[in-house]
């Protein structure tokens, strides 16, 4: 205060760095709101699942390669050649998840048997370590969870997802938990209403081995992500991991 009366010059110059970096960040949210909307318009123009995975590789997987960011420093020359001449990395970063979200989102109301969606995971491990960690997340990997089990009914590619998840770092949230207590209950149902069944193919599924193991899997996952959850609403830390073998 003594300072800013003594020298008023001081603070003057203090406020116009404050007046510029609150502009800067309005710009920033503004590029980011405008790429968002751009994307989305391109996705909405669609017509097959095809074409949205066009408009994400275009959008989302070209330019994260040239970002390169597991190699050298990224070449803004190559990433505009790619992307465009105002392109600002910064809104790169904070727009690729959403783009890749709102793709599976539709990817899954529109074409719910299309295959594309498992594509996603795979491509961004192609792109490297930091590719997956800008594009893989929780919201994402629920969306795959719900597409896996709507389109196979597969408890091996649900434990699949989630091993992934862990292996991966991603966090667990109430949406995972909800899908698996889906899940589970469907299979207590269906284990229980089997007996009832006269079908001798049918009753012959629920005898094998790899089925009902499967299915208990998915319920020691569904305790686990229950106490990470849990654990994570009472403010503690994530447990360790637990072993499911």
């Amino acid at each position: 205060m003594a300072e800013a009366v003594l020298n008023p010059e001081v603070e003057q110059a203090q406020q116009k760095k404050r007046d510029a970096a609150r502009r800067a960040k309005l710009r920033l949210m503004t590029a980011i709101k405008d790429e968002k909307t751009r994307v989305f318009n391109l996705l909405s123009q669609t017509q097959t699942d095809r074409e949205i995975w066009d408009v994400l590789t275009r959008e989302v997987f070209e330019k994260i390669s040239a970002l390169d960011l597991d190699g050298k420093p990224a070449s803004l020359k190559r990433l505009r050649h790619v992307a465009g001449a105002d392109l600002d990395p910064k809104v790169l970063f904070q727009t690729l998840s959403p783009h890749i979200l709102v793709a599976t989102r539709m990817l899954r109301k529109y074409h719910p048997t299309s295959p594309l969606p498992f594509q996603i995971i795979p491509t961004l491990k192609s792109l490297g370590r930091s590719a997956y960690a800008l594009g893989a997340t929780t919201p994402l990997y629920n969306i795959l969870l719900r597409v896996v089990w709507t389109q196979h009914s597969s408890y091996t590619y649900i434990d699949n997802l989630l091993t992934d998840m862990e292996n991966g770092g991603i966090e667990f949230d109430v949406t995972t938990l909800k899908i698996l207590d889906g899940v589970c209950r469907e299979w207590r149902a269906l284990h229980k209403g089997h007996k009832a069944i006269s079908s001798v193919p049918i009753k012959s599924i629920f005898r094998m081995e790899h089925f009902a193991e499967g299915a208990r899997r998915v319920e020691r996952w569904r305790d686990l992500v229950k106490e990470r959850v849990e654990k994570v609403a009472r403010g503690g830390k994530l447990s360790i991991k637990r072993e499911l073998v």
